[in-house]
């Protein structure tokens, strides 16, 4: 369901109308716009000289933050709160018997049970009692679904299948590819056409965050030219337009994927990189339930000398690779994977999608290919140095091991590390005083 106008039917509390005045507004003009069009102003204030707000702005920044947390009161206000939420952006659901969503205006609630009909009936009477929450607060509620496959904010959640299947909608989805077509067929677009085109398509491609890799050269195009005049798209920009197109079938998300088994660890010394790896031995219900299994469990799986000089994030991402390569040809399928590294620039690159390095994006890209071809979902947990157990090998040991440099390196940052409770820098009387 959808809350009807839910940020103009939002009354800000008494006081809090003071954080959103607008300033340097006509009061006179906007009293005559009001009168014009048929609007009392008899209760205006005499002498006002500010104009505020009494409803929740759209366009204040504070407000999506506000609409998101007033829904999800109601939400737990009505009883539904508690079994399972689901994230906006998170790509598992370890869904028992019914699962909510709330993002902004809209609530989604995902039942399970033996039967269709059993699964119908639940989800309207937990829908119901959302609904009457939001009515006994003054909200109203419209464009309401209830069936195995929904629409909601341009995406489909489809339960038809076995597992439970995120895709986008189809006709608005075929519009962005025909609209991308047409501007293939051009030699110029217009600036903003472009800016809309590649949002609609970095909204969809969130169902596969890894896809985010292939734009690389249209992103530096929007930010030079902006939205005012033409854009003679350059052949790099036109092949990434065509690789889109081309991956569109590939823009789906499943929420139901298995964890794998397998665990990994990687690092890249100075000569070499390594890979560690561990078989958990039940398989895990979420992949926030892998925990870090202790050092005897850890095997040693891939050692590799480097072929040519790189840059270290380069060649943390190419050891995160062959982690990924080893569980394809261990037959990993449709499966999520989890990967411990200590490079935190590999990790923001691999979970954002993309990286504006070149270097660092093509190895992304290689992340791309094998997640789409395999339905593979990689996720990535920091880990320190002083507890990777890939860091020995890393650097010429046979055995999953932290090497000794590492741990004096460790050791020497913790005794320089200030105190807890006073702050780098601070005036030693100060310290002291109450």
């Amino acid at each position: 369901t959808d809350v009807q106008n839910f940020f103009y039917a939002l009354r800000m509390p008494l006081g809090f109308e003071s954080f959103v005045f607008l300033e340097g507004v006509d009061l006179e003009h906007v009293r005559r716009l009001l009168e014009s069009s048929g609007h009392s102003c008899a209760d205006w204030a005499e002498g006002a000289d500010v104009l505020g707000c009494r409803c929740l702005p759209m366009g204040f920044s504070w407000a999506p933050l506000l609409a998101q947390s007033v829904l999800e009161h109601v939400v737990k206000e009505a009883g539904l709160a508690g079994e399972c939420e689901l994230v906006h952006g998170c790509g598992q659901v370890a869904l028992r018997r019914w699962a909510t969503m709330c993002y902004l205006d809209d609530f989604t609630v995902l039942v399970r049970r033996a039967s269709r009909a059993a699964a119908r009936h639940d989800a309207s009477q937990l829908l119901d009692r959302v609904k009457a929450e939001l009515q006994r607060r003054g909200l109203a509620s419209h464009k309401d679904q209830i069936g195995e496959e929904i629409e909601a904010l341009g995406v489909v959640l489809d339960c038809t299948r076995e597992g439970l299947l995120l895709r986008p909608a189809p006709g608005k989805f075929q519009a962005v590819i025909s609209a991308t077509k047409e501007v293939l067929r051009r030699k110029s677009v217009d600036g903003r056409t472009l800016q809309t085109i590649v949002g609609h398509w970095a909204w969809w491609l969130q169902l596969r965050r890894p896809l985010y890799s292939v734009l690389q050269e249209v992103y530096p195009l929007i930010v030079q030219h902006g939205c005012h005049g033409r854009v003679v798209l350059p052949p790099a920009a036109r092949r990434e337009l065509r690789q889109l197109i081309a991956l569109a079938p590939c823009v789906r998300c499943r929420l139901d994927l298995p964890v794998s088994q397998r665990v990994h660890m990687v690092d890249a010394g100075p000569r070499m990189g390594a890979v560690v790896a561990c078989r958990l031995s039940e398989r895990p219900v979420h992949s926030e339930d892998v925990g870090l299994p202790p050092r005897a469990r850890w095997q040693l799986a891939v050692q590799r000398p480097w072929l040519r000089p790189a840059h270290n994030n380069i060649q943390e991402a190419k050891t995160v690779l062959w982690a990924v390569e080893r569980c394809v040809r261990a037959g990993e399928r449709s499966a999520i994977c989890v990967i411990y590294t200590d490079s935190l620039v590999v990790k923001g690159a691999f979970d954002k999608g993309r990286s504006s390095s070149r270097g660092l994006n093509r190895m992304c890209r290689r992340h791309a290919a094998l997640c789409a071809a395999f339905g593979l979902r990689v996720v990535l947990r920091y880990v320190a140095s002083a507890a990777n157990w890939a860091d020995g090998p890393s650097r010429g040991l046979r055995y999953p091991c932290v090497a000794p440099e590492t741990c004096a390196k460790a050791a020497t940052k913790a005794a320089a590390r200030p105190p807890p409770g006073r702050p780098p820098g601070l005036w030693p009387g100060l310290a002291d005083l109450p």
